[in-house]
């Protein structure tokens, strides 16, 4: 069977124009934007002191989320090697603020140690504030 010329050209328009409305329909199903949440404070003590072998530093923060995402976990760093995250608990839409505890292993060596720690947030969608950095004494 042969086609006829026209016939070939309509098949190639076909195929063109199905193309076109496929790209739009790809860019209209797009995920909408996922601004990251921002962190407005972190309030934790200055100084910290070991027990039973551990840092406790509770800490309290507020936050939002422009696109109204609920912020569901902290992640806080501690370098060298601290790398932790954890959930807030009963996360909720309107929650724009948390108090959190942070476990950090009391080295072996003694003395005080002025460190940087490193605090960001995760909202429900997986975006990640900027970090927000603090300044602990381990004593």
């Amino acid at each position: 069977m042969r086609l006829l010329p026209s016939a070939g050209l309509a098949l190639s328009c076909l195929v063109t124009a199905l193309t076109a409305v496929t790209a739009v329909a790809a860019v209209g199903c797009a995920a909408p934007a996922n601004d990251a949440p921002i962190i407005d404070y972190a309030d934790s003590p200055l100084v910290v002191t070991a027990e039973h072998g551990s840092y406790t530093i509770p800490v309290s923060l507020g936050f939002h989320d422009n696109d109204s995402d609920v912020v569901t976990r902290v992640h806080y760093r501690l370098a060298p090697s601290i790398d932790e995250i954890i959930e807030i608990q009963k996360p909720l839409p309107t929650l724009q603020s948390a108090d959190v505890v942070f476990v950090i292993p009391a080295p072996m060596s003694g003395g005080t140690d002025a460190r940087q720690l490193e605090i960001t947030i995760i909202d429900g969608r997986g975006a990640e504030s900027l970090p927000l950095p603090c300044q602990v004494t381990f004593r």
